[in-house]
């Protein structure tokens, strides 16, 4: 490289002597040795002082103006000595000759610095930084304290950089490519911001796009001067948006199905993003992985795996109508329902205790009865059907992900109740649930208040119809009766204690639990002079009592003064008999009521919880009265744990248990002609021999049946196996 003297001299003489393009050619070269110079050394040193730059916005904006500076006035000084306009263009393209296999890796990281502090303030400006940012006192643009903001000067010293950048031609090959991945960038980190806080009550998707149209879109079209490069990059940018925003709330999925419908915007959003970019299969695959991670394990009970698969259902349905998803995810948790043995319990439960305008807005869905049947041929429908004819202009054919065995019309017409009752695929078996649930609620009720239970009984009508149902009709009649009943006895005979009595239709009524009870004499008394009233009202009928169930209010004196409890008639039976002496047995507890010592000693021990009765000596069966009395605090807080829901869930044990007495000949030829059978292996047979329709018998409730058998005799059980005693 010439010394400054000797090129300005040489430059003077080849101007005079060859003319201006050769002395122009001897200005680049010259140019091009004194450019490698200054990036070599003063200009490598500015750049890498911005990229070590930590300190505020304004610092890193005016250390790379600075550093723009020293290539700058080069440049300027020799583009003066180009006489000749044609060499102009070879000067730029020594800049890029020089500075870019020298400082590319880490002037990009210099300019992304720049460009997103050039952003910052941008968007600060436009009013439209807050969005999606933490609220803080110091402002979003600059940093500083709002009330020493400097975000216009440094917005004016942005654009003189990109000024100088163009002038030195580097922004369409450096800065431009920079500035398009800095809004990439600032998209997603923005979408990450927007969506962190996981509240799914409000709909962002709007906001962020009225954002990118009004703030980073503008700043980027200072970038780009070229309008067919700053079209593309704005198709771009729009679809990473929806792409972003979907799956980010793909990734929030499960909680937006469990909070649903609190989170219908947020599904609205990301039903949105669905239409505007290519995420239907990561969606289906990351619910589906969601569900049976966090779902479908063990350690959920089953009500909340129902509340999981009916907020699916409905969530799904807003995100995909032709139901494709729905299916997809749904039929895992429908398999995984069938599985746990008091699903049809749970369902029955679920859908009586909505409330009844949920519970009528599904059962008047008459269009869900194609699912009803399971026999039901869903190609015998027309898709075209009245309704759709009537709205042709809302039809759409189905995704291209869509089951080609699959029915289109049963897959977008099922409704909530359908796909519920067709995790068995049985209204059958619902109806028997919901007629035991019924029965379980009306003899719970103290009072003979039915019409939430008619209006219930007329909606499930609408579904299943009034034959399957009219049952049902008989036992709320009942209910209804009972209290006329009452009335009329109360009314002509002076009864010896208050009597409300349920009066059943055997027939009509599941099996009711028939404890053995002997209730004490002056109990007895109140329920004959009932019964006589009856019979004057019904000539030819008399009361059949069942004296195990309902429930008796108890007037206790303990130290002058009164507690009045709600109790079952065995716990009131047997604290009645303690007027008589203080201190019995379970023996002669049980032999008094005719009651089973079981049943005796659990309830002795309700009383002995509740502080009335202790056992002397301690773990003996001989029970009597405390010595101390107890709080009347303590005794209606205890009062309120029923006694009977274990009873309740163990008759409902041995009524399973009894069920399998009709299958005992077909058991028993089978372990006559074979060696053993596992548990297993008969609950498989069980199950296969079972009526139509009907649910099985449960695991546990052929291995009760089974271990019955041995205690009858009639049954081996060694080695994990039952075989026939050898005769």
């Amino acid at each position: 490289m010439l010394s400054e003297e000797s090129f300005h001299r040489a430059y003077s003489l080849l101007r005079k002597v060859q003319g201006d393009r050769a002395a122009s050619e001897l200005a680049c070269c010259q140019f091009r040795r004194t450019l490698a110079d200054t990036v070599n050394g003063e200009w490598t040193n500015a750049i890498a002082a911005v990229d070590e730059e930590e300190g505020s916005a304004q610092s890193v904006l005016t250390a790379f103006d600075e550093a723009l500076n020293i290539v700058g006035h080069s440049y300027e000084r020799f583009k003066q000595m180009c006489t000749d306009e044609t060499q102009v263009p070879e000067l730029c393209l020594q800049i890029k000759v020089v500075i870019f296999p020298i400082l590319v890796p880490k002037l990009l990281r210099v300019l992304e610095r720049v460009f997103q502090v050039g952003f910052d303030v941008y968007s600060k400006l436009q009013g439209s930084a807050h969005f999606g940012e933490d609220q803080s006192d110091a402002c979003h643009g600059c940093g500083k304290e709002l009330s020493s903001c400097c975000c216009h000067h440094l917005l004016q010293l942005f654009r003189s950089i990109i000024e100088k950048m163009a002038r030195l031609h580097l922004l369409d090959r450096l800065a431009n490519h920079t500035a398009v991945r800095v809004a990439f960038g600032t998209v997603e980190k923005k979408v990450k911001n927007v969506y962190i806080s996981g509240d799914f009550s409000s709909s962002h998707l709007d906001d962020l796009v009225r954002w990118l149209r009004g703030a980073l879109l503008p700043w980027l079209g200072e970038m780009c001067a070229n309008s067919d490069a700053l079209h593309r990059q704005t198709d771009r940018l729009e679809a990473f948006l929806f792409d972003s925003v979907g799956r980010r709330l793909i990734s929030q999925l499960f909680d937006i199905v469990v909070d649903f419908p609190d989170s219908s915007p947020a599904l609205q959003d990301l039903a949105t993003c669905l239409d505007r970019a290519l995420l239907r299969a990561h969606l289906t695959d990351s619910l589906q992985r969601d569900v049976s991670q966090r779902l479908l394990h063990i350690g959920v009970n089953t009500d909340d795996v129902l509340n999981a698969y009916t907020s699916a259902v409905k969530s799904l349905r807003i995100l995909d109508p032709s139901g494709v998803i729905m299916q997809a995810v749904c039929q895992p948790i429908r398999q995984y329902l069938r599985n746990r043995t008091d699903t049809v319990r749970c369902i029955v439960s679920f859908l009586t205790d909505q409330r009844q305008d949920e519970l009528g807005a599904e059962l008047c869905k008459r269009e869900g009865l194609a699912l009803d049947d399971p026999d039901a041929d869903p190609d015998d429908v027309d898709d075209f059907d009245l309704s759709s004819q009537q709205d042709w202009t809302k039809w759409s054919p189905d995704p291209v992900d869509a089951p080609v065995d699959d029915s289109r019309r049963s897959r977008r017409s099922a409704d909530l109740i359908s796909m519920l009752i067709g995790v068995y695929g049985s209204k059958d078996l619902f109806v028997k649930e919901y007629r035991q649930l019924l029965s379980e609620r009306l003899l719970k009720s103290r009072d003979h208040d039915i019409d939430a239970e008619l209006r219930y009984l007329e909606m499930l009508k609408i579904r299943f119809g009034e034959t399957e149902l009219q049952q049902c009709e008989v036992m709320l009649k009942d209910i209804k009766d009972s209290a006329r009943i009452d009335d009329f006895a109360a009314q002509h005979q002076n009864l010896p204690f208050p009597v409300s009595v349920r009066i059943l239709s055997a027939h009509f009524w599941p099996k009711q639990r028939d404890e053995r009870l002997t209730l004490p004499d002056a109990l007895q008394l109140g329920l004959a002079s009932y019964n006589q009233r009856f019979q004057m009202l019904k000539a030819s009928r008399t009361l059949e009592w069942i004296p195990s169930m309902g429930s008796v209010e108890v007037q206790l004196e303990i130290d002058e003064r009164d507690v009045i409890l709600t109790v079952s008639p065995a716990l009131a039976a047997i604290i009645w008999l303690f007027q008589e002496k203080e201190t019995w047995t379970t023996d002669e507890l049980s032999a008094r009521l005719t009651a089973r010592s079981s049943t005796v000693r659990r309830r002795a021990k309700w009383w002995q919880i509740a502080g009335l009765l202790e056992q002397r000596p301690a773990g003996s069966d001989t029970w009597t009265l405390c010595s101390s009395a107890p709080s009347t605090e303590r005794m209606q807080a205890h009062a309120e744990t029923a006694d009977s829901d274990s009873d309740d869930e163990q008759s409902r044990q041995e009524s399973d248990v009894d069920a399998l007495e009709m299958y005992w000949t077909y058991v028993s030829g089978l372990l006559a002609n074979l060696d053993s059978l596992k548990t297993e292996r008969v609950h498989s047979l069980l199950s296969m021999v079972s009526s139509p329709g009907q649910q099985g018998p449960t695991l546990e409730t052929v291995n009760a049946f089974l271990q019955r058998k041995v205690k009858q005799n009639l049954l081996i059980f060694s080695a994990g196996a039952y075989k026939a005693p050898r005769k």
